[in-house]
């Protein structure tokens, strides 16, 4: 069995990325967000916004919208690999059939 690298990383995150959907919602020429439809169809959103509707480029939203979106599956990401882990570990530590609160 190989053993689950302890890292998330840019690629993962890019590769995620390509496999989802990416959808951008405009509000007021101000705020813009992305949100990002996972293949689990889970979605994760993110946001970008100016003071002043003049500087509003819908480019430059969706971009920043789309790495703060991005962001936040940092840490989703991050939280799943190390649940994974944890019972990884644990699952070695307590084989199939062996109860450890019945030792002792």
């Amino acid at each position: 069995m190989t053993e689950p690298k302890n890292t998330v990383t840019k690629d993962q995150l890019d590769d995620l990325v390509a496999k989802s959907n990416v959808e951008y919602a405009v509000f007021g020429n101000k705020l813009t967000v992305a949100v990002i439809t996972l293949p689990s169809n889970f979605k994760v959103t993110g946001e970008a916004s100016c003071v002043d509707a003049n500087n509003f480029d819908k480019e430059l939203g969706e971009k920043y919208a789309l790495e703060n979106a991005v962001e936040k599956l940092w840490e989703l990401e991050g939280y799943l690999l190390a649940e994974r882990l944890h019972h990884r570990n644990e699952w070695l530590a307590n084989p199939v059939g062996k109860n450890p609160k019945s030792e002792g």
